[in-house]
């Protein structure tokens, strides 16, 4: 079995290298040009949007104008509402001579 020999310097870990070159392919300028173009086209974007929108609603009338047959109010029928009230003033009654009248409980 072949073995192998691992050399690690400790100090070559910690040792500050000052040749650091940042690669080619990132660069902090375009990013930033990226970012202010990218948020330049969705502010362009949004105030064409709202400039439409407002043409649109800018066209409408600023108040509807409503027929005068259509403002008529309907009057309420009075026999009809007059009917429901009996009919919960009787149910009513009912309760009360169920209250007052004695029944046997069927549980006893």
């Amino acid at each position: 079995m072949k073995t192998t020999n691992y050399n690690i310097n400790l100090s070559d870990l910690f040792k500050k290298k000052k040749d650091f070159k940042v690669p080619k392919d990132i660069s902090p300028k375009k990013s930033w040009a990226s970012v202010l173009i990218f948020s330049a086209v969705i502010l362009a974007i949004g105030l064409a949007y709202d400039f439409y929108v407002y043409k649109i609603v800018s066209r409408e009338p600023l108040y509807v104008e409503v027929p005068g047959e259509e403002m008529i109010i309907e009057r309420l029928k009075v026999g009809k509402i007059n009917n429901i009230v009996s009919f919960f003033e009787t149910k009513k009654e009912n309760n009360i001579n169920l209250k007052k009248s004695s029944l046997i409980d069927p549980a006893l």
